[in-house]
């Protein structure tokens, strides 16, 4: 008997061991996790979400408060659905927002039933901010657009370079600013590299990176292009990042190319002039 009993102290004390490990780790998390039974009656919380509960509805929840009846009618209709369909044994996951001391956060939320056996329990939920990547998706959406609106008003070469695989889209007026046929050489960036003068390439790949690296705002240079006759198109290059990781890495880098040759003679024409200008009146000085 006293053997039973001493087993059944070590278990029970295993047993608190075991949950005190599971606790401490969901709230060594800045992520939203709780958990409720059959009737909608919180289980766990871990610390993150008690706080922020409160700080958002001014409610301190504790287990076996109801989940629901704390709800206001608007969310209430929102959340049982989402616990039912739980409770049948559905995976759900969803987004929501909410507005927090007058800033509106974005969630994402997965809830899952919670089995015995093949009984179900109840819902466990696991949620987090998104706030900060729907940011990055609106911020990056906008700037497609003003893009967009940018390349279709000029009559540009239009290129969009992948960083992780260095990968390069060109458009089809692309190759044609230089004579080529639509997609006559790979989307690759050494394909570019090996068309640009090689008094060129330097200073545009160091641009280039200088402006990946965030050390200068905005990416602008002039250089020589190969056409596919031999002769050199000059080419006024404009770029933006248009997506990072989420460590704010630079993932995509598009712009445009525009065909600037005419311009680049006529002020070739104008130096000349210049010169020769320069070079009369010295003469007729002596």
């Amino acid at each position: 008997m006293k053997n039973k009993l001493e087993k059944l102290q070590r278990r029970i004390s295993e047993q608190e061991q075991f949950e005190a490990h599971i606790l401490a780790m969901i709230n060594n998390h800045e992520e939203f996790f709780w958990s409720v039974d059959n009737d909608y009656n919180f289980v766990i919380t871990n610390d993150f979400f008690v706080k922020t509960f409160f700080n958002t509805y001014h409610i301190n929840i504790k287990p076996g408060m109801n989940s629901l009846e704390i709800l206001s009618p608007e969310l209430l209709r929102f959340w049982k659905p989402k616990y039912d369909a739980a409770l049948k044994g559905e995976n759900v996951k969803f987004e929501f927002s909410e507005t927090i001391a007058g800033v509106r956060h974005y969630y994402e939320v997965a809830l899952a039933p919670v089995y015995s056996g093949n009984i179900i329990k109840g819902v466990s939920a696991l949620s987090r901010d998104i706030t900060k990547r729907r940011q990055a998706e609106e911020n990056l959406l906008k700037t497609k657009d003003r893009l967009s609106k940018i390349i279709l008003a000029a009559n540009d070469g239009n290129w969009d370079w992948d960083l992780v695989s260095n990968e390069v889209i060109f458009d089809d007026r692309y190759f044609e600013m230089a004579g080529y046929t639509a997609g006559e050489f790979p989307n690759r960036l050494e394909e570019f590299q090996s068309r640009v003068h090689p008094d060129d390439i330097d200073s545009v790949m160091d641009m280039a990176q200088k402006y990946l690296d965030g050390k200068i705002n905005h990416y602008k240079t002039e250089f020589r292009f190969k056409k596919k006759n031999g002769e050199w198109l000059w080419v006024y290059a404009r770029g933006l990042i248009v997506e990072r990781d989420e460590n704010g890495m630079p993932l995509r880098f598009v712009g445009t190319h525009t065909d600037i040759t005419e311009r680049k003679k006529t002020e070739e024409a104008l130096k000349d002039s210049m010169e020769l200008f320069r070079t009369t009146l010295y003469s007729i000085g002596d």
